[in-house]
């Protein structure tokens, strides 16, 4: 009787050790993050840039949150074809975020296009900013006083960052809301960045971020303002001493002639 007892207890004990075991692993494979692996046979030299040719679909299980900080899923190749890798890569290797990386973080250089630059705004206080609403991602104006005059500096510049972020003296963590940052970083054509600077430079801590809404943000951006104060003219040089142009003395027509008093008498 004990050793039927004993018996069932542990079938029991064997089926529910199942039951657990299959849920385990039903959750873990549904949270699955499907990565890029260098194909068999391919090699990705550093320096050469990357093409979905290269790689083939592989399924992870397992911390979907720190797979996403560590590998590029296969839907995003897109955003990363002809980035060349910094290091090299085998065959079986992993295409991960690191692979792109010259130091820190390289989302930044991800969002500077061909002929474009990244420039940094200072931001003095939340009215500067929208009252701190402006996000990585967004696309703004830059406004400037100069010379007690309000000049638009630039329009639809795409914010890629805003640094040096920390929290309202009294507030809790809890909320991304209350946070302030001192800088923000703008993505604009490369023939911008030279009036913007000029211009910026001359509005001081006078320059402020208009936001776009959703609406207008896609409309194409113009040029930069031209520099406000034209640049001083290069120092004049003294001209090169021309010679003294001659001198024409006029011509003195000959004394006329009197006729010949025989030639009167013929």
């Amino acid at each position: 009787m004990n050793n039927r007892i004993v018996v069932i207890a542990a079938i029991v004990l064997g089926l529910l050790a199942a039951v657990i075991n299959w849920a385990y692993v039903s959750s873990v494979r549904g949270s699955g993050m499907t990565v890029l692996r260098v194909k068999e046979g391919k090699r990705i030299q550093a320096g050469q840039k990357v093409t979905g040719d290269f790689f083939e679909p592989v399924t992870l299980y397992g911390d979907v949150a720190q797979l996403r900080r560590l590998a590029v899923a296969s839907s995003e190749i897109g955003g990363f074809k002809d980035n060349p890798v910094t290091s090299p890569l085998e065959p079986g290797d992993l295409l991960l975020l690191t692979s792109f990386q010259l130091r820190g973080d390289a989302g930044l250089r991800r969002e500077i296009g061909q002929g474009e630059r990244a420039i940094t705004v200072a931001v003095v206080d939340e009215s500067k900013a929208v009252g701190f609403f402006v996000r990585p991602g967004d696309v703004v104006d830059v406004w400037g006083v100069i010379a007690e005059r309000s000049y638009l500096l630039k329009d639809h510049a795409k914010v890629a960052a805003v640094g040096d972020v920390y929290q309202l003296a009294g507030e809790g963590s809890s909320s991304d809301g209350q946070k302030k940052y001192r800088s923000v970083t703008l993505v604009v054509s490369a023939i911008d960045v030279e009036a913007l600077v000029h211009n910026m430079a001359a509005a001081g801590n006078k320059v402020t971020l208009a936001l776009i809404g959703e609406s207008d943000a896609g409309a194409p951006a113009g040029p930069a303002l031209e520099p406000v104060f034209a640049k001083p003219p290069p120092p004049a040089t003294k001209p090169a001493a021309q010679p003294a142009p001659a001198v024409v003395k006029p011509v003195t027509p000959p004394a006329a002639v009197a006729p010949s008093p025989a030639a009167g008498g013929q």
